[in-house]
């Protein structure tokens, strides 16, 4: 049997579901009680609040994917009982931030948020039974391994290769007498990630200034090519609340990536990654990433390398519309960029595929660099 009651007056139910129209604002208690045929009871109680609703905060932008070396933006915020910006809310009740995060290699963005796949997977992982953020355990912090070998790892491979196997095979002797056990149910692509994860966190943490509602960002990149970093901007509002209602708030996250992508900003490859490149040899071989904003974009250029075939761009599916084709010079054999306009004013967020083209069905493979998508 299920009884409902609101503000402690009983309601005349016995359905597991039910609907009630509140009359009047303030923190009104929903109770539910269920009763077994035996006797036996269980409440749950849940408080309700009326009489404010959530703010909805918003940015406005003209690419919601990459950022260029100007960015035009502004903020919208719309509340039921406070009203709109600008018109009932003053600019200074908005608080706006810029941040800035480096780009380690392991991140991966996932419906508009930064993901580090070494991190998700040293969560998933027995890591943390004997290692901690910053404070000695069984084993040795993380901020203290990243400590050391960030830097060296920085200019030899050797140093991310060596301590991923560790993480594999376990051994002892390198922070004290402990043993690390062995972990040979991860592989060394995964111990991979969890390893440039840990040596990230020597790295500054993200950079953050506060900017106005609205504007025009200066974003020119001065990292090396294929560390461009992240740039998020938020903004968040609180309204007002009420006299027997508290204030409620909403927060909006926009991440921006550069406007280049690389081999290991591609989520699927059907080819072999070859030194941060991709590599083609068989037609109909492709890369494809989610969710580019193609909006504002006019043209793309490709670095590439490889002779009498070609690249096209598809969206949405590998037989999708066409919106870019590269065909690269018989016999070149150096790195070339070749540009390509959009074949029609594309608007709004697709998954991309980068198609390799040799229809005369021969071994003949080509090298990809980056891909450039320019205003």
């Amino acid at each position: 049997a299920y009884s409902w009651s609101v503000d402690e007056k009983n309601m005349a139910s016995n359905r597991p579901d039910e609907q009630f129209t509140f009359d009047s604002p303030g923190v009104h208690s929903v109770r539910l009680t269920v009763t077994d045929p035996s006797g036996l009871e269980s409440v749950q109680e849940k408080q309700i609040k009326v009489g404010n609703t959530s703010p909805k905060v918003s940015i406005l932008l003209n690419n919601n994917t990459f950022y260029w070396d100007t960015v035009q933006y502004s903020i919208a915020v719309k509340d039921n009982e406070d009203g709109i910006l600008y018109k009932d809310i003053p600019a200074d009740a908005v608080k706006v931030r810029l941040l800035y995060e480096a780009k380690t290699g392991g991140q991966k963005v996932d419906n508009g948020q930064l993901v580090d796949h070494g991190e998700v997977l040293l969560n998933e992982s027995d890591c943390k039974g004997c290692h901690r953020l910053q404070d000695k355990s069984v084993g040795p912090d993380f901020s203290s391994i990243a400590a050391r070998y960030s830097q060296l790892a920085e200019s030899d491979d050797r140093i991310i290769s060596s301590l991923s196997n560790k993480i594999i095979t376990g051994g002892s002797g390198v922070w004290g007498k402990s043993q690390m056990s062995a972990h040979p149910q991860l592989n060394a692509g995964q111990t991979r990630e969890i390893v440039k994860y840990i040596l990230s966190l020597n790295e500054e943490q993200p950079q953050v200034k506060k900017i106005a509602i609205s504007g025009k960002l200066y974003l020119k990149n001065k990292s090396a090519p294929g560390k461009e970093g992240f740039y998020i901007i938020e903004a968040a509002y609180a309204d007002k609340g009420g006299d027997l209602i508290s204030s409620l708030s909403d927060t909006s996250r926009q991440l921006l990536r550069y406007n280049k992508l690389y081999a290991e900003d591609f989520e699927k490859l059907s080819d072999t990654k070859v030194d941060n490149r991709l590599l083609s040899a068989i037609h109909g071989s492709y890369a494809s990433i989610k969710s580019i904003d193609l909006s504002g974009v006019r043209g793309i250029d490709l670095r590439t390398l490889g002779s009498g075939c070609a690249f096209e761009i598809h969206i949405d599916s590998l037989n999708g519309q066409r919106i870019s084709m590269f065909s690269l010079v018989a016999d070149r054999k150096e790195m070339q960029i070749i540009s390509s306009v959009l074949a029609s004013d594309v608007k709004g967020k697709h998954e991309l595929f980068l198609l390799y083209i040799n229809k005369e069905l021969r071994f003949q493979s080509a090298l990809v660099e980056w891909v450039n998508f320019k205003q």
